[in-house]
């Protein structure tokens, strides 16, 4: 007497099947992941303005309203090393750090063109003492 046995498991046709549906996911998951990994970036690069303005407020209120004219004058008084944007890993905010003709003013600018897949302006994002965050 034979016994018939049957195998169990995956015919070829239905691995490839499942194989070909985790691919198509994955490939529309991708851009997904990309756009949150940008605006993760813009919001760190945000941060460090805001973080980077509070503390040429905190130099200006020692210093009779004036700013410094260059923002290595905030370490380490004011801040224990200037920040690095995210997305590039250098110091971009001092080569955008300008000053108002009389210097009681200035405009902090990420310099690092790092934010173009965000769809920003090449001078975005910036911190001014007179419009605050533009992103």
């Amino acid at each position: 007497m034979r016994r018939n046995k049957k195998i169990h498991g995956l015919v070829l046709l239905e691995l490839l099947t499942v194989i070909f549906i985790i691919s198509s996911l994955v490939l529309l998951l991708i851009p997904n992941f990309r756009w949150s990994m940008y605006k993760t970036q813009l919001a760190g690069c945000q941060s460090n303005l805001r973080m980077t303005s509070t503390a040429l407020q905190l130099y200006a209120n020692d210093n009779e309203d004036y700013y410094p004219d260059d923002l290595e004058k905030l370490k380490p008084n004011y801040v224990k090393e200037l920040p690095t944007c995210p997305s590039v890993g250098v110091i971009t905010y001092a080569a955008g750090y300008e000053l108002t003709a009389d210097l009681k003013g200035y405009t902090l600018r990420c310099k690092g063109k790092n934010h173009e897949n965000m769809n920003l302006p090449a001078d975005q994002p910036y911190w001014s003492l007179i419009e605050g965050l533009k992103p």
